[in-house]
């Protein structure tokens, strides 16, 4: 027979039963609400920033941004699309927390390591570390996200990016106002983002998963889980790498004022992944399972209707950027914005170019790709940074930020046409299973 205390926390531990899966329409619903949520307050952040500081301050924390961001990218191995797509639970919770914990401290040191080299002034070494654990808390964060979207519950993770961001950004607003002081405001929105990963994440785990711990103590798993990940962590980690690649030449060539105002319309150019990673994120456990059953007719149907999806929002973003560009900024950011939206177009296509080719890199995650075809799949992402770094190096100093602009939109029409080739070879290798006979 149970004691008091061990029959109430049988009572009052929640089992996965209660959460049982929603469905497709309902997790893109959620999805968009979640991606909405993180793209505004991203750029509410940026907006507060920029009206009550300087364009040289939104440069610097575009920087620290820049310096922090590929290295999480490449450190985190994709490891959230990865246990998405993971429909046959090859891996169980505790390898992808593990593995997640492990890559998070190597990036945490390279971060800690590469601030003072990176920084070009004490301020931007101190904003350097505090993104960096920013983005680690967030890291963490995602092994918890990972598996709600792996169980089809959009809701949770929906949740926990509303806790996290609205607190956020007011306390960024509240501390800027009254102190003008980044560092704080940004080290608050860390100290908000733990506080929800501790009492509300954790918490998720239980409901959608109580039977599984946190540690795995197989290192054999890891391992091959860290093998599996290496892959698309490197692809993920060289598309952050050529999306920031821009800026380091802006940084170095025109300063960080440019640079601020670059990082200003690129950020709201953005506005159209709210919709396009809603569509990705909520339909990759789907994709992995009709590939995984050799639904071709229903995986094709449902990647064409992404795509178009995704393409009718990038066409709006650039009509509407053409037509309300100026007006735009200086409702958002200022005055001072406004002369800058001649290049705010451009952008705008360069966005829907890339999203358009992110939503490609969603599919060829749920089919695996990365394992079939692991040549090709390193190839395309690869060679998109280093053709980024060479059109940077060749118009960055000499035309600035259209010239910046301009390496983005080729580099993402290459890398687009290489994910379009290797989606279709990932269509060709659907097995479709043969009829039954009586």
């Amino acid at each position: 027979m149970k004691s008091g205390f061990a029959a109430c926390e049988t009572r009052k531990r929640p089992t996965a039963r209660h959460l049982s899966p929603l469905t497709l329409r309902v997790n893109f619903y959620l999805a968009l609400a979640s991606n909405s949520i993180y793209a505004l307050a991203q750029l509410a952040a940026l907006a507060i920033i920029a009206r009550l500081t300087s364009a040289s301050e939104v440069g610097a924390y575009a920087f620290a941004l820049a310096v922090v961001t590929p290295v999480f990218m490449f450190a985190n191995l994709s490891l959230k699309s990865i246990q998405a797509a993971d429909v046959t639970k090859e891996h169980p919770f505790e390898d992808y927390f593990t593995l997640r914990v492990i890559v998070t401290l190597v990036a945490a040191l390279l971060i800690i390591c590469a601030a003072p080299l990176a920084a070009y002034s004490l301020h931007v070494c101190g904003l350097i570390l505090i993104v960096g654990l920013w983005k680690a808390l967030e890291a963490i964060g995602e092994v918890f996200h990972g598996l709600a979207q792996q169980m089809e519950r959009w809701d949770r993770i929906c949740i926990s990016v509303m806790l996290k961001w609205v607190l956020g950004v007011a306390a960024l607003f509240a501390i800027l106002a009254a102190t003008g002081n980044m560092a704080l405001g940004l080290a608050a929105i860390v100290t908000l983002a733990f506080c929800v990963l501790l009492f509300y994440d954790t918490r998720n785990k239980w409901l959608l998963q109580p039977d599984r711990g946190y540690i795995c103590r197989e290192p054999a798993r890891i391992l091959h889980l860290a093998r599996a990940g290496v892959l698309v962590g490197v692809a993920t980690g060289c598309n952050s790498l050529y999306m920031n690649l821009p800026r380091y030449f802006i940084n170095s060539s025109h300063g960080q004022r440019e640079l601020g105002f670059y990082a200003a319309l690129a950020q709201l150019a953005l506005a159209g992944s709210i919709c396009v990673g809603a569509l990705a994120q909520s339909s990759t456990t789907q994709l992995a399972r009709r590939y995984q059953t050799g639904d071709r007719r229903g995986f094709v149907r449902l990647i064409v209707r992404v795509l178009a999806l995704g393409g009718l929002v990038g066409v709006a973003g650039v009509v509407i950027t053409i037509a309300f560009g100026r007006e735009l900024l200086t409702l958002i950011y200022g005055q001072q914005y406004a002369p800058y939206a001649w290049l705010f177009p451009y952008l705008m296509v360069a966005a829907a170019v890339d999203q358009i080719g992110a939503l490609l890199s969603y599919d060829l995650t749920a089919t695996q790709y990365y394992r079939s075809r692991p040549l090709p799949f390193m190839l395309i992402y690869v060679g998109q940074t280093l053709l980024t770094l060479l059109l940077c190096l060749l118009l960055v100093p000499s035309h600035g930020l259209k010239g910046a602009v301009m390496a983005i939109i080729v580099s993402a029409s290459v890398g687009l046409v290489g994910k379009i080739l290797a989606a279709l070879d990932a269509v060709r290798s659907i097995s479709v299973p043969l009829p039954s006979t009586p």
